[in-house]
C-alpha cells in the first residue's frame, strides 16, 4: 500500500516524491512557526476557470507542494490560514489539469473565513460553508475512488483536555479531531489513466502578505473495502511506522 507522511519541523526533510507546482513566494519550513511549514503566495496567484467573473477570469497559476498519484487515496492535512486581503486561501488540492481539479480548505470572503471546496470541469463551481475565527486551524481530508471524491473538515477547536490519543509523524506528535462531510463530487479527466497532483496549496489572488501554516500532509491509498468515514488517517500511519 503506497504511503505518504509528511511532517514539517526543521529538522525534518521533505519526502523527495513532493514537488513544487508554481513556486512560492515564501517558504519557511519550522523556522518562523515551530513544527509548521509556512507558505506565502504572489500577488494575483489563484486557480479559477471563467464562471461568474466579467471580464473572465481564467486562472492557474497557484502553487501547490504535492505529488502525483495512481489510483484511489485519502490525503489529510491540518493548517492554519492566516489571511490579509480578500480571497486568500489554503488546504489541499487535487489537480488533473487547468481545466481538472478540486482545490478546497480555508477562504477569506467579506471579512469571514469559510471552509470552501471548488470543483472545476471546464468552469469553476465554488460553495462555502459556515463562518470560522480567523485564526482557527482546520484539519481536511479528501477521499479518492474512481473520479469521485469526498471532502471532510474537522472542527473549529481543537481538544485541551488531554483525552485524544496522541501520534507520531516523522517523531513530531499530533492529535487527531473527528471530521464532518463537507461534499461530494466528480472530475472528468481527459484520460482515466491520467494521475493527479495532490498536496498542499496558497493562493492571494488579490494582494501578497497571507500565508498558511500546515502541520503535517498525509496520503495513503483508499482500499476497496474502506468507506470515507471509516479511514483514520493519522492511526493508519502510526500503525505502518510501528509496524516497520
Amino acid at each position: 500500500m503506497e504511503k505518504l507522511s509528511q511532517s514539517f519541523s526543521k529538522e525534518k526533510a521533505l519526502d523527495p516524491r513532493l514537488k513544487w507546482t508554481n513556486m512560492p513566494l515564501l517558504v519557511d519550513q519550522g523556522v518562523t512557526s515551530q513544527g509548521r511549514l509556512t507558505v506565502g503566495a504572489a500577488a494575483e496567484s489563484d486557480a479559477w476557470k471563467k464562471t461568474y467573473y466579467e471580464p473572465t477570469i481564467d486562472k492557474d497559476n497557484v502553487p501547490i507542494l504535492g505529488l502525483e498519484w495512481k489510483g484511489d487515496f485519502s490525503a489529510q492535512t491540518r493548517f492554519r490560514l492566516n489571511a490579509l486581503h480578500q480571497f486568500d486561501q489554503a488546504g489541499l488540492m487535487v489537480r488533473y489539469s487547468a481545466d481538472c481539479w478540486i482545490k478546497t480548505g480555508l477562504e477569506y470572503v467579506d471579512g469571514k473565513v469559510k471552509p470552501n471546496v471548488v470543483v472545476t470541469n471546464g468552469y469553476s463551481d465554488w460553495t462555502t460553508q459556515g463562518t470560522r475565527e480567523a485564526t482557527s486551524d482546520a484539519t481536511l481530508t479528501i477521499h479518492k475512488r474512481g473520479n469521485k471524491f469526498v471532502i471532510e473538515f474537522g472542527p473549529e477547536e481543537t481538544d485541551s483536555s488531554g483525552s485524544w490519543w496522541t501520534f507520531l509523524i516523522g517523531g513530531d506528535t499530533f492529535k487527531p479531531q473527528p471530521q464532518y462531510f463537507t461534499r461530494s463530487c466528480a472530475l472528468k479527466p481527459a484520460s482515466a489513466s491520467q494521475k493527479p497532483t495532490v498536496g498542499l496549496f496558497v493562493a492571494c489572488p488579490k494582494k501578497p502578505g497571507g500565508t498558511a501554516c500546515f502541520d503535517y500532509l498525509i496520503i495513503k491509498t483508499l482500499l476497496k473495502k474502506e468507506m470515507p468515514s471509516e479511514v483514520d488517517l493519522l492511526t493508519s500511519v502510526l500503525v505502518s511506522q510501528t509496524a516497520s
